[in-house]
């Protein structure tokens, strides 16, 4: 890269830039999202001679994969605290500040902290509807299901809606697909191009737990051969970044939506659940099934950031937020009808609760898909 022998990435040109030791010329220095910095980026703010002001919410860090780290906790500066949000009503915030509180169950924040969010919003617009999704093959699935419901509706998916087809991992929809039909030489990913069929990656699926690629094998088990007509549906529904607002709705994960704000927004069901936090907080008081043993152990730097992606999600909304019964505590009840709790289909085969096996995340999204 340093010789322009190969395109020069973003984390390059920013380490060598960092390694130059910059000095710039400012009285104030105003570091926004600062709970989603880089080393590198907090490295360049620290050493600058102006006054230096951090700005950030610690539960809205949600780029640990990318290295972020929480700079508000780094910088040894004074603080000041903002409690109260205009975007969105009591009830929102009532329902944040419950998901917050799993972190005190877990032991993530001290049980004796005292969080409360404080909603003075006063919006009754109903103009833009957003569905957001915790995962690109959780949001596409969703995505289809509405489609086929709503063929002339238009809609937006923010960011590229290639990027869309793709589980965190890199894996592709099209990777599995061309593995249910025997075409290996067709599939990009490493670990995928291995296998030698749906068995094999249904055995993978359940040793792995693999959410992203549970839903995927579901996708093409549903839709086979259509995946590509499907996909093309999708394209030709699929606004212009000019005309995003007039979208009917706007699909977005919860990292292309940070920042963000609808007058409406439904979420699906693919984020962390109480149970699943409660299932945390077994393993780190050592009270684990028998049949869980082999798991592997809890890593709380991954769940503080699981329960951040379900507040910043929430919190996107306005108005008025729609979210799946399993994502609100059993005891939490709207006040008003800022919120509205969907409840999940029952089948003599799904409880209706989002549980830990992807099996079972997987058969009860196909059911959620169809609210």
């Amino acid at each position: 890269m340093n010789s322009c022998k190969i395109e020069c990435s973003h984390d390059f040109y920013l380490k060598k830039y960092q390694l130059s030791n910059p000095k710039l010329d400012y009285e104030y220095i105003l570091f926004d999202e600062g709970q989603d910095a880089s080393s590198c980026i907090l490295d360049i703010f620290m050493k600058q001679a102006a006054s230096k002001v951090i700005v950030g919410d610690t539960h809205q860090q949600i780029y640990s994969w990318r290295y972020a780290i929480n700079s508000l906790e780094k910088a040894n500066f004074k603080n000041f605290t903002l409690s109260t949000s205009f975007r969105f009503h009591q009830d929102i915030a009532d329902l944040a500040n419950v998901i917050l509180g799993y972190k005190m169950k877990l032991k993530i924040i001290p049980p004796e902290t005292k969080i409360e969010i404080q909603g003075k919003g006063n919006s009754t617009q109903q103009r833009s509807y957003a569905i957001i999704g915790r995962t690109n093959i959780g949001l596409l699935y969703k995505a289809i299901a509405f489609i086929k419901r709503e063929p002339n509706k238009s809609i937006y998916f923010e960011g590229n809606i290639n990027s869309y087809t793709y589980a965190e991992d890199g894996a592709s929809l099209y990777d599995i697909y061309y593995l249910s039909v025997g075409k290996p030489q067709k599939i990009k990913d490493p670990v995928i191009k291995k296998m030698f069929g749906m068995d094999e990656l249904d055995e993978y699926i359940k040793a792995t737990d693999d959410i992203q690629l549970s839903m995927m094998r579901d996708i093409v088990n549903d839709y086979g051969n259509d995946i590509f007509s499907i996909m093309s549906d999708l394209k030709s529904m699929h606004l212009t970044d000019q005309e995003r607002k007039n979208a009917d709705v706007v699909f977005s994960t919860v990292h292309k939506a940070k920042g963000q704000e609808y007058d409406t927004v439904e979420l699906i069901q693919d984020f962390i659940t109480e149970d699943k936090v409660n299932e945390h907080k077994d393993a780190l008081d050592g009270k684990v099934k028998e049949k869980d043993k082999k798991k592997r152990p809890v890593d709380i730097v991954k769940i503080n950031e699981e329960i951040n992606l379900l507040y910043v999600a929430i919190t996107r909304a306005k108005h008025k937020l729609l979210i799946p019964e399993t994502l609100v505590t059993s005891d939490f009840s709207p006040k008003t009808s800022f919120i509205e709790i969907l409840k999940i289909p029952k089948t003599p085969d799904v409880s209706g609760k989002l549980l830990s096996s992807s099996e079972e995340l997987s058969q009860t999204i196909k059911q959620l898909k169809l609210i």
